[in-house]
């Protein structure tokens, strides 16, 4: 009797047509404009707010029109951060909660976080007021729950394309850009009045983002290898075994959440604003917490030094990986099993997260600097980090699809 050959289809089509629904869904949902707001004053009111504008092109928002979609993923990545501050903590014991609880306790949060950012962007709105008798304090608790639900949507959305999709919740934030980023720049350049002038600035950004580029190209395909002594292989491979830790281990994960980090007080002080508008403490930190200004680029070049070292740390989990070799008796060679390993692998991937941190400052540093300087608008002195987070994003979903695609290499053995 002749076995019966079993086909295994590649789950990578029904994949990348689940993503494309998901897809079709979020930028229909950017294109639905709020309800009751006067769309066309809310450039004209925002001319303060650069950084919220290219904190929500980051995040998977657009603020040049605002729709249902406008929060973006800023909420649930501002969430994510906090929560993974709280998990660090002994006495809160968040990390023996279920997942059940642990779950309603970041949607609860997220709750929170979403309507300090819907409360900061009303306070650059202007409302229908001839459509409907309400006052100020109505329309702002309307427009505020239409927006924070559309940003639970497109949470909904993001979880719904991890499970069935391709490119996980980054990839809304990808879409987002890559859809959104062309329009804003040229606005930006038509806007400059000094453009000639400001050429070989642009010349300086653009070779920037070439850098960016070639480096994070070079760095997602590099690692760095510690020899492993692996006790119960006893063959040639035995010699060759190593721990890869990926150079590039942050990615461009660092900038969105520094990002979204840094202006949460802005929406903050932004809806306090709303509250007490001639507080002039409020007006002083609302106009120096900007990128645009020594204050709020300094705080953020901070940020973003410190969350690349802790993302390494997170993603490579040097415990972790110090337990796993205990339990399989595999050690590092000239280095003592337990808390020796433990301190070794936590000073290298320290190591390799100071440098990316280092690096990471660099090439989005002095755009922002240039930009501060000579007056450059924060869209066009922010391509850099746009440019690290598009080419991290594409490789993260290239290597899915690779993965995707084994199946197909394999010959028939029947």
């Amino acid at each position: 009797m002749k076995a019966k050959r079993q086909i295994v289809k590649s789950a990578l089509p029904r994949k990348v047509a689940f993503t494309s629904i998901i897809i079709f869904v979020y930028l229909l949902g950017r294109h639905i404009p709020l309800p009751l707001v006067n769309l066309g004053e809310f450039g004209v009111q925002g001319k303060g707010r650069q950084l919220i504008d290219v904190a929500s092109l980051i995040t998977g928002g657009d603020f040049s029109q605002l729709s249902l979609f406008s929060l973006g993923l800023g909420p649930w990545m501002s969430t994510m951060i906090i929560w993974g501050f709280l998990s660090t903590s002994k006495k809160l014991n968040i990390k023996k909660m279920s997942m059940k609880v642990s779950d309603r306790w970041k949607k609860i949060l997220m709750l929170l976080i979403s309507i300090v950012q819907a409360l900061g962007i009303m306070s650059f709105v202007t409302f229908q007021d001839n459509v409907l008798p309400f006052s100020r304090t109505i329309f702002v608790s309307l427009v505020s729950a239409i927006i924070i639900t559309g940003c639970y949507v497109i949470m909904w959305l993001a979880n719904l394309n991890i499970k069935y999709g391709i490119g996980s919740s980054s990839l809304l934030i990808l879409v987002g850009i890559l859809s959104s980023l062309p329009a804003r720049l040229t606005k930006a350049i038509n806007a400059d009045l000094f453009f000639t002038n400001h050429l070989w600035i642009y010349g300086t950004i653009f070779a920037f983002c070439l850098i960016s580029l070639v480096v994070t190209v070079l760095l997602e395909r590099a690692e760095y290898r510690i020899p492993l002594e692996r006790v119960m292989i006893h063959n040639d491979f035995a010699h060759k075994s190593y721990i890869p830790i990926k150079m590039n281990v942050a990615g461009g994960m660092s900038i969105m959440y520094g990002m979204t980090l840094l202006v949460l007080p802005q929406y903050l002080f932004s809806g306090l604003s709303m509250i007490m508008p001639k507080n002039e403490i409020l007006r002083f930190l609302i106009l120096n917490f900007q990128i645009s200004k020594p204050f709020g680029l300094g705080a953020y070049l901070i940020i973003l030094f410190f969350l690349t070292v802790g993302f390494a740390l997170v993603n490579i989990k040097p415990d972790q990986l110090t337990e796993t070799l205990q339990e399989m008796g595999d050690y590092i060679h000239g280095v003592n099993p337990g808390k020796d390993t433990f301190k070794f692998l936590n000073t290298k991937v320290k190591q390799i997260g100071i440098l990316g941190g280092l690096y990471t400052v660099f090439v989005i540093g002095i755009p922002l600097i240039v930009g501060y300087i000579f007056n450059v608008d924060q869209t066009i002195a922010s391509l850099p980090s746009m440019t690290l987070i598009i080419a991290t994003l594409l490789f993260s979903i290239f290597d899915q699809v690779n993965m995707l695609k084994l199946n197909k290499q394999y010959e028939d053995i029947l």
